[in-house]
């Protein structure tokens, strides 16, 4: 009979653990293919906004997520735009793609993004530029 008791309160424990565990996730806003769209093309005309005319202001960032995990690319910069927004922006995106890809179970090839070592300005547009040793 008290074998039975626990049984019975550690059931009822775990479904309350779930139940209110699964309201905590109100806060989170899921973005939906539209919004992420839409997104996206905030964060492009960020990058795109700025002239490259000097290599040393600008930075890169990994850009979206594959649902093997890591980016899909990078995105780089000018340190002459609104920085804090425009990463904001960046991890609001990569976060909703990774949940995006979850949600409709996605796949990919899952190979890894090449993390690009430096940028250089080429006909006043950002260039990455990527070592070509490779140390193990």
């Amino acid at each position: 009979m008290m074998y039975f008791l626990s049984s019975k309160y550690m059931l009822l424990s775990i479904i309350f653990f779930f139940l209110t565990g699964s309201c905590s996730n109100d806060d989170i806003k899921v973005l939906d293919k539209t919004e992420l769209e839409n997104l996206y093309m905030e964060i492009q005309e960020m990058a795109d906004s700025q002239v490259c005319d000097n290599s040393s202001l600008w930075r890169f960032t990994a850009f979206g997520a594959k649902p093997c995990g890591g980016p899909n690319s990078y995105i780089s910069y000018s340190t002459k735009i609104d920085t804090t927004l425009f990463l904001a922006k960046v991890e609001e995106y990569n976060k909703g793609m990774a949940e995006f890809n979850v949600r409709n179970g996605l796949v990919s090839d899952c190979a890894m993004v090449a993390k690009p070592t430096g940028i250089m300005c080429d006909k006043n547009k950002p260039v990455f530029l990527y070592s070509n040793s490779s140390k193990y």
